[in-house]
């Protein structure tokens, strides 16, 4: 007696024959089981498969920038957004005053706000919501927070290859994560937002250009 047994694999299911004797009792015993069960799981594989699917289908539809079987490498995909209009956009926002959470031009922000304002402007809506922070936030803990955020939605680059309209993310401290953000407009200048400054264009120092720990571009709407 042959079977197909149905093997779980990474991409989905593979039929193997598994071949047992017909005259044995454990055979016959085996194969009322195994048929009993393939009636009910060969119709459960195939709904799992539709509901990934349309749960795929649902992300995109959301607005966000991956599916559920996207990876880091699949961002590189991406096209971006063209630098000029990134530069003109976040030029715009010079002179906002700094505000705690805040993302609304003219009015206030701070440096992550600064960079919502521009992706929303230059790509639409955000993709998700930002849960609230304090200005300690990532003082300690190992999780690049702002840095695997961002990988889910714009292409990285190293910073060897950020020039005008990239964004930038500083790492302030030694051994601290990258929380400053910050959005290149020249080869020796960009811009952000700093406390008790608001949203100011500066030299990029050498200072500064070696506290950039993470590059990403904006893609296109």
């Amino acid at each position: 007696m042959s079977l197909i047994a149905l093997c779980f694999k990474p991409k989905g299911l593979k039929a193997v024959n598994v071949d047992l004797p017909n005259s044995t009792y454990m055979g016959r015993e085996f194969r009322h089981v195994f048929e009993k069960r393939c009636n009910v799981l060969i119709p459960l594989v195939a709904t799992i498969g539709k509901m990934s699917d349309q749960l795929n289908q649902t992300v995109k539809g959301h607005g966000f920038l991956y599916s559920l079987e996207d990876t880091a490498d699949s961002n590189r995909a991406i096209n971006p957004c063209p630098r000029h209009e990134i530069v003109a956009i976040a030029r715009t926002w010079l002179g906002t005053p700094y505000h705690d959470q805040a993302s609304l031009r003219g009015v206030g922000c701070d440096c992550l706000g600064l960079a919502r304002g521009v992706w929303r402007e230059a790509v639409g809506p955000e993709p998700f919501p930002i849960p609230p922070y304090s200005r300690d936030w990532g003082e300690t803990g190992p999780r690049e927070v702002l840095a695997e955020g961002a990988r889910r939605m714009m292409p990285e680059i190293t910073s060897s290859e950020a020039g005008s309209g990239a964004l930038v993310l500083f790492r302030m401290m030694p051994r601290a994560i990258a929380k400053h953000v910050g959005i290149l407009t020249g080869p020796n200048t960009f811009l952000h937002a700093y406390e008790r400054l608001g949203v100011i264009e500066e030299p990029l120092t050498n200072a500064w250009r070696r506290r950039i720990a993470f590059a990403f571009l904006f893609p296109q709407r």
